[in-house]
C-alpha cells in the first residue's frame, strides 16, 4: 500500500460558523459542500496543496476540547511566509492568538478555531518554505 494524500476530518459543532473561520482567517476556499443548497453540514476546504473536511454530527459538542491546554490534542501546523505578518492581520480581525515565538524550525503562534482545535502558525526561519 502507498499512501497518497492523508486527508484531516474535524467534527464541529456548527459547519457555517467553521467555514467562515477557516476561510476568512485563514484563506481557505470551499471545495465543495453538503447539501450543495442549504446550510451545509459536510464541507471539503482547500488551501493550497491540501485540504481537510469539517463535518457536522448531530449531537457534537466541542466543549470538552476548547478547555483542553495546549498540545493535548492533535495540533494543525498550517506554514505561512509571514508568521508576524499572519499574527498581525489576526490580531486586528479579533482572533485571540498567542504571542510569535522564535524556535529553531522558525517563527510561530498558536490560534483556536471555534471549536477549540489548535492551529500553529509557522514560518520557516529563513522565509523560504519547508
Amino acid at each position: 500500500m502507498e499512501a497518497k494524500r492523508l486527508i484531516p476530518l474535524l467534527n464541529v459543532e456548527d459547519t457555517p460558523r467553521a467555514i467562515a473561520f477557516y476561510c476568512e482567517h485563514l484563506g481557505f476556499t470551499v471545495e465543495m459542500q453538503f447539501p450543495e443548497d442549504g446550510p451545509p453540514v459536510w464541507a471539503n476546504l482547500r488551501g493550497g496543496d491540501f485540504a481537510f473536511m469539517i463535518n457536522q454530527p448531530s449531537d457534537h459538542k466541542s466543549d470538552d476540547r476548547r478547555l483542553r491546554p495546549s498540545y493535548s490534542d492533535a495540533v494543525f501546523y498550517l506554514e505561512v511566509d509571514d508568521a508576524d505578518a499572519a499574527h498581525a492581520e489576526l490580531s486586528t480581525k479579533g482572533i485571540a492568538v498567542t504571542e510569535v515565538r522564535e524556535e529553531m524550525y522558525g517563527r510561530e503562534f498558536f490560534v483556536r478555531d471555534r471549536d477549540g482545535y489548535e492551529i500553529a502558525i509557522i514560518s520557516p526561519p529563513d522565509g523560504s518554505g519547508g
